[in-house]
């Protein structure tokens, strides 16, 4: 922070102002003074890697940050006249229900505020060699065929779940005619990612449904879809 605040010093003492922007940590730091400051200096945007609006799923995260301060930067940032951006992750284990209502509401709340939302289609995707991959047992995870098909041993956290609450978002997100960073309001191929889903977990009667539909909205046959011809087999099919 002190770095910048004296890169912004040196910009405005000489003159500079270029248009520029960048991702920011939502901290304390983040004060109305330093962002009149980057504004000044020609700070046009800042992407906020927010990611949840539930204190609990932040502190499981170790994101370090305080769900009250993220409310007060992003109000200051906006005052500052500064765009704004925040990443949204949906689906980090341990994250219920209610957590997820919370990211809502904020949404909610700071619509006025915010600029743009930037949800993950990644679905907190658990990958070998990452800090939670290593913690996965303190969370209950288990991995079904796959890693990215990981699910937790209760079951309330599944790829379907996930998916579920990553268009809940995007419909959200319209809804308050907010832009987003992904088109539309339904991920672009959720009957194909529905269909492995199922496949992995041995549910093949569904996974042929999905691909089905995949194949049919896409205009092509089931046989061409990856993933199907396997499945059918296995399900008696061919």
């Amino acid at each position: 922070i002190r770095n910048l605040e004296e890169t912004c010093n040196r910009m405005a003492s000489a003159g500079l102002a270029p248009k520029w922007g960048g991702e920011g940590i939502i901290r304390k730091e983040m004060t109305p003074a330093l962002l009149a400051k980057l504004k000044k200096a020609g700070c046009g945007y800042i992407t906020y890697g927010l990611e949840s609006a539930s204190q609990r799923v932040l502190d499981l995260m170790r994101k370090g940050t305080d769900i009250s301060i993220a409310a007060r930067v992003v109000h200051d940032t906006h005052e500052a006249g500064i765009s704004q951006k925040i990443n949204i992750m949906v689906g980090f284990p341990g994250e219920t229900e209610d957590d997820f209502q919370k990211t809502l509401d904020f949404i909610t709340e700071n619509s006025d505020l915010l600029d743009e939302v930037n949800p993950s289609d990644g679905f907190t995707g658990i990958f070998p060699g990452t800090e939670l991959y290593q913690r996965k047992d303190d969370f209950g995870v288990v991995f079904v065929n796959n890693h990215y098909f990981w699910e937790t041993v209760d079951g309330r956290n599944t790829l379907a779940v996930r998916l579920d609450r990553f268009e809940r978002i995007l419909g959200h997100v319209a809804a308050l005619g907010l832009r987003c960073t992904y088109p539309g309001t339904e991920l672009l191929d959720r009957h194909k990612i529905l269909g492995d889903f199922h496949a992995n977990r041995g549910e093949h009667a569904e996974a042929l449904r999905h691909y089905e539909i995949h194949a049919a909205r896409l205009g092509v046959l089931p046989e061409t879809v990856p993933g199907y011809l396997g499945t059918s087999r296995k399900y008696g099919g061919g």
